[in-house]
């Protein structure tokens, strides 16, 4: 069924964005708006997809849900000056992962992106549990909630140590695997000063406020699976 879902090519649209003349030599730029790409399927849009001047880069790592150390690419990929607007439509009962998958094979039809994974060895942590033992609370929660990793601060009504260290990672920039071996759903609120701040008492470091609740961040050297994208076609074919 998903790879049917967008088999033709006019349930996708691709265009570029918007032109804005600037200066005297009218050079020619992508609106000042910030970037992103959204999901518009499943539960609350039934089965539409929506990126906004987004380059190829941030379509890659939101269709194959990478953070930026997991991929390799050549960097034009990255270029904020050659970006894109997609609208696609699904069926109205695809879930996330399959709005994901018809992205990942938009990226293959349209952009000719030819990819393959990889391992190299990178600076990590290991997220590890610390001698006196964990201090977080068990949650009633049967299964993992949403967790936010706001300025200086986690929150989480239920979280596994394995979702934990996947927030970790992005919080960090670095890969964050977890060695805990510890089961279970835990509940999390934890307070810290921001990277770009002055630890104090009261606003403590990530690794110290993680060292309170019996949590340990260990740098090491391990092994990352990694994206690398050995092409892409910078125009799309038309719609």
């Amino acid at each position: 069924m998903v790879d049917s879902q967008w088999s033709h090519h006019r349930a996708a649209s691709i265009k570029r964005p918007p032109i804005v003349r600037r200066g005297k030599r009218k050079a020619e730029l992508p609106p000042s708006n910030a970037r992103r790409v959204l999901v518009l399927g499943s539960e609350d849009c039934k089965g539409r997809f929506r990126a906004v001047n987004s380059n190829i880069d941030e379509l890659i790592r939101w269709a194959y849900d990478l953070e930026e150390y997991q991929i390799s690419e050549p960097d034009q990929l990255k270029s904020s000056s050659l970006t894109f607007d997609i609208e696609a439509t699904a069926g109205s009962d695809v879930t996330a992962l399959q709005v994901r998958l018809m992205v990942r094979r938009l990226l293959r039809e349209r952009f000719d992106v030819e990819l393959h994974h990889e391992f190299r060895k990178m600076a990590a942590y290991h997220l590890m549990s610390g001698k006196r033992g964990l201090k977080l609370q068990r949650s009633s929660a049967q299964a993992p909630r949403m967790i936010s990793f706001a300025r200086g601060h986690i929150r989480t009504s239920g979280t596994s140590m394995t979702r934990l260290a996947a927030g970790l990672s992005r919080e960090l920039h670095r890969p964050v695997v977890d060695t805990t071996g510890l089961p279970g759903i835990y509940v999390v609120d934890l307070q810290y000063a921001a990277p770009d701040a002055v630890e104090t008492d009261s606003a403590p470091s990530l690794f110290t406020a993680l060292r309170d609740v019996g949590l340990l961040l260990k740098p090491v050297e391990a092994q990352i699976q990694i994206v690398k994208v050995d092409r892409a076609n910078l125009n799309p074919t038309p719609n």
